[in-house]
């Protein structure tokens, strides 16, 4: 499976998903590493897409309540994809934040939204033009 079939599969209309949908979509075991009154934070450091394509770390904000997965965090800067692959396969972005010129470690982001959520790439200003992490976002169910 490639990043982009992953995000295709994590992106489909669905009730809802889980830990173990994330963690069987990745094929990486998930620790919890915090929580709190409404959420519970699991992670998990590298994984990997056909075996070489890397992803430096998995974050996953699952809702205690529902246990579903609403937000979903891949660092994939070490993969070193350019911003015009990401352009090609999303050419809908919008440009959603800027660096506020604080850090080289701020991002510009640009995001895209269906009806399932809305996933977002972000570019370091330390390397404008690599993909640094993406974010997917689940759709509230009252959105």
């Amino acid at each position: 499976m490639t990043l982009w079939t992953a995000l295709e599969r994590l992106m489909r209309p669905a009730a809802s998903l889980s830990r173990r949908d994330v963690e069987a979509l990745f094929l990486a075991p998930l620790e919890e590493i915090g929580s709190n009154s409404a959420f519970q934070f699991f992670a998990t450091d590298g994984a990997a897409f056909e075996g070489r394509l890397p992803i430096d770390k998995l974050e996953v904000r699952v809702r205690r309540e529902t246990e579903r997965a609403e937000l979903v965090i891949l660092s994939v800067a070490q993969a070193q994809i350019p911003r015009p692959q990401v352009q090609d396969r999303y050419p809908r972005l919008t440009l959603t934040s800027v660096p506020r010129g604080r850090s080289l470690e701020e991002s510009t982001e640009f995001s895209t939204e269906t009806s399932s959520g809305r996933l977002t790439f972000g570019f370091k200003e330390s390397d404008p033009q690599r993909l640094a992490w993406i974010a997917f976002a689940a759709a509230t169910k009252d959105a």
